[in-house]
């Protein structure tokens, strides 16, 4: 890492990170994870590869729902804000509401890059994560998506999209629509274990395993089937 790009995540974790320490978030190097009952709430900063620019990224959640990738490790922190269920740019749920990447080029840059960040990351930034957090929220989403994943291939939706549906259902207590999204998912669980076992195939020969049989695909119809079972 570049001495401006450590220098800027030094930066943000000393004036930046106390301050969601006190909204009981703990990490650092641009890293934050809290967890309130069921769900995982996530602030990480995100460096651009395009020179001195960073956004940030707000995430959501579930530590009850194992992702479908296990064969590789999560930080033990928490996860990242693209691993979680939802994942927003800061941007996007502020008042600009579209994606946002401040400069940190210059020392005047940093610092107002900083105290926009903390303004927005405090303000709709924290409201998002509230508001975006409860069981209601979480299934509003999980219905659009399921609903955005219907096609002539998948009339009900997609495996993933319908996985998350079932298990949000009954999160929510709703267990009879639960267990009729679960075995639309049942249908469609070959076609994913087959693509999760080529997924699986092309990362362990770009990254050979020193013990092959520690990775595999999970079973996630079975898991799926415990988490609704009322």
């Amino acid at each position: 890492m570049t001495p401006d790009r450590q220098a800027f995540l030094d930066a943000f974790d000393q004036r930046i990170g106390p301050l969601l320490r006190e909204d009981d978030f703990r990490g650092n190097a641009g890293h934050y994870v809290a967890k309130s009952g069921d769900v995982e709430r996530v602030v990480e900063v995100q460096l651009s590869i395009y020179g001195a620019r960073v956004t940030a990224n707000l995430g959501l959640n579930l530590s009850w729902l194992l992702p479908a990738v296990r064969w590789v490790s999560p930080p033990e922190l928490g996860p990242h804000a693209h691993e979680c269920v939802r994942w927003v740019r800061l941007g996007v749920v502020s008042e600009r509401a579209h994606d946002h990447w401040w400069s940190f080029e210059t020392p005047p840059e940093r610092d107002a890059c900083l105290d926009e960040l903390r303004r927005e990351i405090f303000g709709a930034g924290r409201a998002w994560l509230l508001i975006e957090s409860t069981k209601e929220a979480f299934l509003r989403e999980a219905e659009l998506r399921a609903e955005r994943s219907r096609g002539p291939r998948h009339p009900s939706g997609r495996f993933a999209e319908l996985r998350l549906l079932a298990a949000v259902l009954a999160w929510n207590g709703r267990n009879e629509e639960a267990q009729r999204r679960a075995d639309d998912a049942r249908r469609l669980w070959g076609e994913e274990q087959d693509r999760l076992t080529r997924a699986l195939a092309l990362f362990q020969d770009r990254f050979p395993p020193s013990d092959p049989d520690a990775a595999a695909v999970p079973d996630l119809m079975a898991e799926l089937d415990r988490l609704i079972r009322p």
